[in-house]
């Protein structure tokens, strides 16, 4: 007989706790940000689920009509309950412009510090697509950092 891992036990088993109080899922990711996805418990609907809402609801219950679940860390990736807060689309837009991330008016640019802490999230075994989705740049140019062949002068 097959055994069903509830999909809360599979979130937390590809869970890498962070120094910052992130919890990063090692998973697949997907949409445009890059948030965590993973299987439902298999014949429940939806078949995908974000793991972010997973984490919500296990740890703080149900999500009203209308909410969505924002990270306070702006770490897509991230699933700590403790980083994670309810919220309108409009607040979830207002903290895209409060926090300089919004379209081509403000462009997230890489930094000296971000390369060097891209390259250490690499060695330490995160995936080039977390870390993209985590400096929201694309995974080409984390790949290219990575291997040396952007920002070789930083060290």
């Amino acid at each position: 007989m097959r055994t069903i891992t509830p999909v809360i036990d599979r979130l937390s088993a590809k869970v890498i706790k962070r120094e910052n109080g992130c919890h990063e899922w090692q998973g697949s990711t997907r949409g445009p940000m890059g948030y965590s996805s993973l299987s439902n418990t298999p014949g429940s609907l939806p078949r995908m689920v974000y793991g972010h809402i997973v984490s919500y609801r296990h740890s703080k219950g149900t999500i009203p009509s209308g909410m969505v679940v924002r990270h306070t860390c702006d770490n897509p990736i991230c699933v700590n309950a403790e980083h994670l807060v309810l919220g309108t689309h409009k607040d979830n837009r207002q903290d895209v412009i409060d926090r300089g991330r919004e379209g081509d008016s403000t462009p997230y640019k890489i930094t000296e510090d971000d390369v060097r802490e891209i390259r250490k999230l690499h060695a330490d075994g995160l995936g080039i697509l977390p870390i993209a989705a985590r400096y929201s740049v694309g995974k080409s140019q984390v790949g290219r950092i990575v291997r040396g062949e952007r920002w070789a002068h930083v060290i």
